[in-house]
């Protein structure tokens, strides 16, 4: 399966609304084979609780079975509500080779 897909999307509830940008290009070959992709989702949300802004990045290869799995993810948000107001950075960075072999990670998260 090879393609780009791109989605733009509107919804509201009785949780309130969610607004956002999903861009998706990937690569996959089977059975479990390898699969390669970059997702990216930007979005606004806002409801009973305040107010939730961020964008998602993930850029990843995988090759089977159970094998090496390599990947970035990035997030960035600022939330603000009834409990105040929050910003904050997450990223991931990883790499996993197995079957039960070794995983590598960095984990980074920034808050105010």
């Amino acid at each position: 399966m090879r393609g780009k897909n791109a989605f733009d999307f509107a919804e509201s509830g009785p949780v309130g609304e969610m607004r956002g940008t999903s861009a998706f290009d990937f690569a996959e070959s089977g059975p479990d084979g390898e699969m390669r992709g970059r997702s990216a989702l930007d979005f606004a949300w806002s409801g009973p609780d305040g107010e939730m802004r961020g964008t998602s990045a993930l850029d990843f290869a995988e090759s089977g079975q159970n094998g090496e799995m390599r990947g970035t993810s990035a997030f960035d948000s600022s939330e603000s509500g009834p409990i105040g107001e929050m910003r904050g950075k997450s990223a991931f960075d990883f790499a996993w080779s197995g079957p039960v072999g070794e995983m590598r990670g960095k984990s980074a998260f920034d808050f105010a």
